[in-house]
């Protein structure tokens, strides 16, 4: 509590114009204070039991145990704040709290002493000083600095629009003074996101439309829009950088219906509390517009997508089936081959230019098969990136690598199977040309059936000697009997 009153004080001295203060990380400093002040303020120094130094207006160091002397006057205060943790910026003052979001900090925990009611953004956690911590989790956002266009040296509009995004706030919030600064800070960074173009001198916001519209910026100390304009801006900055492939046609829809709404320039506060509600609302309406001609655009390129697949793998399929033809032709040559070698001792340079022949022709088909598939290969490579990068990865895969993977790995499987089988059968066809089997008869040997005839031949002699025999006697009868 003490912690709260110091920062109270700082913030009354500074506001009256009483004094100034400068905070860094560690230490914050109050220059500009009188003796009574500055006595105020050493004391709920002492009661929180933070280190002080005191300084007077030569810049020489008092001791903590004498009074401050109005003679001495004015005094700098420099109050050493405690060790903070790790990813945590301590702020004492609203002051400070301001100047620290303009010029921003990377810690993602932010703890203020006047600040009552935490604030969850996207990437940065705004709690009460001591408050225990609460992770931050977010989720990638499109960048506003690659859809509003800048001239100047000095850029205006946000790297990134997370900081400054939270779901909504609520009445007991925007009560709090520190809640309206940060919604301030919030409002200028969010509006300087909406445009087509911020003017490099005046700052202005100017929109394409038709028709163009030119609006000023938010200024002063506090935010100029009340809870509910500010709620609207907040989700409709939402919608337009939620989507990092869709940002780019939200925010030109959405900056297109403000340049619509209003065709004089006006104060940004009031054409937000007037217009963006309804704005927002025709943004929606016409990119469900732009995503039903889409849709119907992306079912057709997908229809194609569908049919080119469907033709690759059935080409591929009737490679593989091609393939396995002429392997299954091949081995029949080629074991017919073997077999009229083994047999009938064919020619040997007859049986040779068959077999390579036959090894030629399965070799040609497999080389045709692969061409075809690394020249289909090419062709997805360069059309994916042309015509469908708006699928994602795993969705292309699903519709494209995975099915065209599988007709590929047929064709490999057949070809390396049935080259395996053809260069086997060339092997033993080889072999049974060089090496002739037991089984082979040479030509200058006699075959087994004139030798049957040879083994024959005399027994036909002694029938026919038996039968003149058996004629001779009748022959030297038949004189007789003259």
């Amino acid at each position: 509590m003490s912690v709260i009153l110091l920062a109270e004080a700082v913030d009354r001295l500074v506001d009256a114009g009483e004094a100034f203060i400068v905070e860094t990380e560690t230490t914050a400093t109050v220059s500009g204070l009188s003796a009574a002040n500055t006595a105020t303020l050493m004391s709920l120094c002492n009661a929180l039991g933070w280190a002080i130094g005191l300084f007077d207006s030569a810049g020489s160091a008092w001791s903590l145990d004498e009074r401050p002397d109005q003679d001495f006057g004015p005094f700098r205060l420099s109050i050493q704040k405690p060790v903070a943790a790790k990813d945590t910026l301590q702020l004492l003052s609203n002051q400070a709290f301001a100047r620290w979001l303009q010029q921003g900090h990377g810690a993602s925990q932010w703890h203020v002493a006047r600040l009552s009611k935490s604030i969850l953004a996207q990437t940065r956690s705004f709690q009460p000083w001591g408050a225990t911590p609460i992770p931050v989790h977010s989720i990638p956002a499109k960048s506003p600095r690659t859809l509003v266009r800048e001239y100047g040296a000095t850029r205006q509009v946000p790297d990134d629009i997370r900081p400054w995004l939270v779901q909504s706030l609520n009445e007991d919030q925007w009560a709090v003074p520190a809640v309206q600064i940060w919604a301030h800070e919030a409002s200028v960074a969010l509006v300087r996101c909406l445009p087509d173009e911020i003017d490099s001198e005046s700052g202005a916001l100017k929109f394409r439309g038709p028709p163009r519209m030119t609006l000023s910026v938010i200024a002063g100390n506090g935010t100029s829009l009340d809870l509910t304009a500010f709620n609207s801006l907040q989700v409709a900055a939402q919608w337009v950088f939620e989507s990092e492939r869709e940002a780019e046609m939200r925010h030109i829809l959405l900056a297109t219906e403000l340049a619509r709404s209003s065709a004089r320039s006006e104060d940004v506060p009031v054409f937000l509390r007037d217009h963006l509600a309804d704005a927002w609302d025709c943004a929606q309406i016409a990119y469900q517009m732009a995503l039903a001609d889409t849709s119907r655009d992306t079912l057709k390129t997908l229809g194609d997508l569908r049919k080119t697949v469907t033709d690759e793998t059935a080409k591929l399929s009737d490679l593989s089936r091609q393939l396995a033809a002429a392997v299954a032709g091949a081995l029949a040559t080629g074991l017919g081959l073997v077999a009229a070698r083994v047999a009938t001792n064919a020619p040997a340079g007859l049986i040779l230019a068959v077999m390579v022949v036959i090894a030629i022709y399965v070799l040609q088909v497999i080389l045709s098969g692969s061409q075809f598939i690394r020249l289909q290969r090419t062709l997805r490579s360069e059309w994916h990136q042309k015509l469908y990068r708006f699928l994602p990865e795993s969705e292309y895969a699903k519709l494209v690598t995975v099915p065209v993977g599988r007709a590929e790995r047929s064709f490999c499987w057949t070809a390396m199977l049935g080259g395996a089988a053809v260069s086997v059968l060339l092997a033993v066809c080889l072999w049974t040309i060089l090496h002739p089997t037991a089984a082979a008869v040479s030509p200058d040997k006699p075959s087994s059936s004139s030798s049957t005839v040879k083994r024959t031949n005399p027994t036909v002699k002694q029938d026919r000697g038996d039968r003149s025999a058996a004629a001779k006697p009748n022959d030297k009868r038949a004189p007789q009997a003259q």
